[in-house]
């Protein structure tokens, strides 16, 4: 019987200080493609390394650049993994055993492990937080929202083992992310034409963070689940500030 193919993607911008620890646990793939937005680092040099299967496009939104991803790539079977992520040998093992011949399953979800500050997070709605990263290629296209949506026809499950997110490790690189992706929920809520009330603005930042640090137990992981459901509430309170003054 032929062997199943799968080719590993990520698209990339100036990820240097990410992309090596990433590629490097993909090797076992029959590919890697890399999507890269005109980086202007020494991110190329590091893909190098590793693949010949780079191309550049202008960056139009993750659905675009990951769709472009999913046309470049051979395999049949499609891993997409961010540049700050890592594959496991144990994920690795259980990929290979799941996509190994006939399955009516056309996707697969992948719990992430996101540290963040340093911390391996297991409480504040944080985990398992399941990713929808594994797909065979004719079954899948994303479409474009905050934070882009894989649409699958076929039949979908969950495997065991996670991936490893090194998340935000300081505060200032979280409200970098902060502002790019508050920005793109403004432009969405703008073209739904949303309304927002200054009540919304006072009470939903706080009702997020009693949420996820008291109910979800986020005061569990310690400072750094202080961090995230506090920095999670002040995303909220920029997203509504932004889009009031429109």
């Amino acid at each position: 019987m032929e062997k199943i193919k799968i080719s590993a993607v990520t698209i990339i911008f100036n990820e240097e200080i990410n992309i090596d620890a990433c590629l490097s646990r993909l090797t076992w793939a029959d590919e890697i493609v890399v999507i890269d937005s005109f980086s202007t680092d020494k991110s190329l040099e590091l893909c190098r390394k590793y693949t010949n299967k780079i191309f550049q496009k202008h960056f139009n939104g993750y659905a675009g650049q990951r769709n472009y991803g999913i046309e470049k790539a051979s395999g049949e079977w499609i891993l997409f993994v961010d540049a700050d992520e890592i594959i496991t040998d144990e994920l690795k093992n259980e990929i290979l055993q799941k996509t190994e011949g006939a399955t009516d399953v056309s996707a697969y979800y992948i719990p992430r492990d996101n540290i963040s500050f340093g911390k391996l997070l297991r409480h504040g709605g944080n985990y398992p937080d399941y990713q929808l990263r594994l797909f065979k290629k004719t079954s899948a296209t994303y479409r474009e929202e905050i934070h882009e949506k894989l649409e699958i026809r076929g039949g979908t499950a969950y495997l065991q083992n996670p991936m490893v997110h090194r998340n935000y490790q300081t505060i200032s690189e979280y409200l970098k992310k902060l502002n790019s992706y508050t920005d793109l929920e403004v432009k969405k809520m703008v073209k739904n034409n949303e309304k927002v009330t200054w009540l919304q603005i006072i009470f939903k930042p706080a009702i997020r963070f009693f949420w996820t640090y008291f109910i979800k137990l986020g005061f569990m992981d310690g400072y750094a689940g202080f961090l995230m459901s506090g920095l999670g509430s002040v995303y909220m309170f920029m997203k509504y500030i932004k889009y009031k003054r429109q």
